[in-house]
């Protein structure tokens, strides 16, 4: 049994769905409000509902979906367009529970506010290739997200290095190459990143997820 609540914006399918859920699905219960109300009466939606579905346009407003799972709602958005690749991944990083679209089906909807409500993801087909091309293409930055165009690829391999705490001798053993190579190419680094030292070159590489640690 679950209580849901729709937030909807214009939309005249989501201003139906609710009394036509009720009918079908006897083991929940289906409220519906606007933005409005979403925004105002908080405490008193939070208070009933474990889960809420918006109706996501660009007069959502993503604080408010933040502060709705702050205080332990699960939250789906329901849209019937595209969706900005800016918004989409702001979407991700709040951790939104489920992502429907469309006129699904009853049996495609009982499906996805169940697996919400036992805890799980839900991703409509629609979402599913752009989603994992956006984690894909997230994780590489995390892991691969180097400065290509200033530095060569061998610079880059020593910051790597340089990262991990290696000094210029064991650097160039690994990649057999003279010390004196080595001292070269961290020099052409600290020059090229301005920075004055190693350490600083380091620093700046890990804020800017250049390097893994």
């Amino acid at each position: 049994m679950g209580n849901i609540s729709f937030v909807k914006d214009k939309s005249l399918y989501m201003s139906g769905i609710a009394s036509v859920l009720n009918e079908e699905f006897q083991d929940h219960t289906f409220q519906l409000y606007d933005y409005e109300e979403m925004w105002e009466h908080k405490k008193r939606i939070c208070n009933y509902t474990d889960m809420l579905i918006v109706e996501f346009s660009k007069s959502v407003d993503l604080k408010e979906i933040t502060n709705y799972k702050k205080m332990n709602v699960k939250v789906a958005i329901w849209t019937f367009s595209e969706i900005e690749r800016k918004r989409l991944l702001e979407l991700m990083k709040i951790g939104i529970d489920g992502y429907l679209y469309g006129d699904m089906e009853l049996y495609e909807f009982r499906t996805a506010i169940n697996e919400i409500l036992n805890g799980f993801k839900y991703i409509h087909p629609y979402f599913s290739s752009i989603i994992l091309n956006e984690y894909s293409r997230l994780t590489n930055i995390n892991y691969d997200a180097r400065p290509v165009n200033l530095l060569t690829k061998r610079e880059r391999e020593i910051l790597e290095r340089l990262s991990s705490g290696y000094q210029n001798v064991e650097i160039a053993s690994q990649l057999c190459i003279s010390d004196k190579t080595v001292k070269n190419h961290v020099s052409s680094i600290l020059k090229k990143l301005k920075v004055k030292d190693r350490t600083s070159a380091v620093i700046l590489a890990i804020k800017n997820n250049w390097v893994s640690i």
